[in-house]
């Protein structure tokens, strides 16, 4: 039986940290690395006043050197991180082990993990699942990271998984779910058919899977394959009976499982229609697992997360939105949707590489005006200039600046990018931290 990886890293073996996102930055505190020699690798500089007193550091590759010299025993990887690099695959070649926080935790798990996926809505769904579990552990992208997790009280884990992760790693769980597929992170993966074919790995791998049948490309895999749980808002349950033990439906009433009424619309308190269907999914993910008391607790008393159409203030009948998770068309275009108001609309970031143009007839629907920022800001302009109002700015902060002036002509205030914030911000929480402070700011100085 082969060794394993963290036995090796126990015994003292060369390690190397190819990127220093939040699972690496993590692994650094958490594997017994003493006994190791330390490499860190960046695609981007590396600030060594941030790592200079680390003594197990021994080297430091980074910029266009970072696959300079790859002799380490073990390569650790951030998820960000493609590995189809001709220094990568020599090194493999010569049996240098590539591993990651996700595989490292698979190794030691003994726990059931319920894993959760999609294009939208899984950070929300993860969360929901969790509270219904009562007794687990949140992880991977939202929450703890996930060999950190390892020895912690808790009955299972809940996980939220990026494409990034499973575009390498095949991730056993218990019970998985996929919230939806549409066009995302075609900056990162070299076509849509990849980015599915990662997303779907996870429902293959799982024991048991739940399925969004008002998906075209999940519903599909369900045809073919089956699943444990069937979720649809479209569909009735009389139409999907025959197609897995655990069917979630809704009526005019509220949630139904099997047909029956489970939760009644009036104890949901988020009852936009992507919120019940996150809901929906997360009941699904856990069943078996939860009880009809807690399901009617988390639906009446969960209000959503920060950050994903999150309502900060209401002044003059006018509402103030940060929905910064917003980094692709689709999840503006489900927005503002679900939010269903005329809207001032501030939009722009990085490109994923995705077309701006599906964003053209919802914002012709609901924004009285686009304020567009950021690097996208041309190529957003290109593309739905024709739909609606359009202003160019340079930045975020001229952008709320022009928000406040022109706010008394909608019914709400909302930011929802469409794109990434890895332009100005580190992170989406980072700028959505950043607009709110802004306009709550300028408010309370008028």
């Amino acid at each position: 039986m082969c060794e394993s990886v963290l036995r090796r890293i126990e015994k003292g073996a060369k390690v190397g940290f190819f990127g220093l996102g939040k699972s690496n930055l993590s692994l650094l505190s958490h594997l017994p690395l003493d006994r190791c020699r330390i490499t860190l690798r960046s695609d981007k500089p590396i600030r060594r006043e941030n790592i200079s007193r680390d003594e197990r550091i021994e080297r430091i590759f980074d910029s266009s050197h970072a696959c300079d010299i790859i002799d380490e025993d073990i390569l650790v990887f951030s998820p960000s991180v493609r590995r189809e690099r001709p220094q990568l695959e020599v090194a493999r070649q010569h049996g240098v082990i590539f591993t990651c926080d996700l595989d490292l935790f698979l190794e030691k798990n003994e726990k059931p993990l319920f894993a959760v996926s999609g294009s939208d809505g899984k950070s929300t769904t993860a969360t929901l699942a969790n509270l219904l579990l009562g007794s687990s552990l949140l992880i991977g992208n939202i929450g703890t990271p996930m060999t950190a997790s390892l020895g912690k009280e808790c009955s299972a884990y809940v996980a939220e998984i990026s494409s990034f992760m499973l575009e390498y790693t095949n991730v056993p769980a218990h019970r998985a779910c996929i919230t939806n597929i549409t066009k995302n992170h075609l900056d990162w993966h070299r076509s849509f058919e990849e980015y599915i074919e990662a997303k779907l790995s996870l429902l293959r791998a799982a024991q048991e899977c739940v399925i969004n049948a008002d998906d075209e490309i999940c519903a599909e895999f369900a045809k073919k394959n089956g699943a444990f749980g069937i979720v649809s808002e479209k569909q009735t349950f009389d139409e999907l009976k025959d197609t897995a033990k655990v069917i979630l439906t809704r009526s005019e009433r509220g949630i139904l499982e099997n047909g029956e009424l489970l939760v009644p619309y009036s104890d949901i308190r988020c009852k936009e229609s992507h919120n019940i269907k996150n809901l929906m999914m997360a009941i699904a993910l856990t069943d078996r697992h939860t009880n009809e008391e807690r399901i009617c607790e988390v639906a009446s008393s969960f209000s959503g997360l920060p950050h994903r159409c999150e309502k900060f203030l209401e002044k003059d009948g006018i509402e103030y939105i940060n929905s910064s998770i917003d980094s692709s068309p689709a999840r503006t275009v489900a927005t503002l949707r679900s939010l269903n108001k005329r809207v001032i609309l501030l939009l722009g970031g990085r490109s994923k590489g995705l077309d701006y143009g599906e964003l053209c007839n919802t914002v012709r629907e609901y924004a009285e005006r686009a304020l567009i920022f950021g690097e996208s800001r041309e190529e957003i302009y290109s593309a739905i200039k024709n739909s609606t109002k359009c202003e160019l700015l340079d930045n975020i902060e001229e952008a709320a600046e022009r928000a406040l002036e022109l706010s008394m002509s909608a019914e709400a205030v909302i930011l929802s990018p469409a794109s990434t914030s890895y332009d100005a911000f580190s992170s989406f929480e980072e700028r959505g931290n950043y607009f709110k402070k802004m306009i709550l700011n300028s408010i309370n100085r008028t």
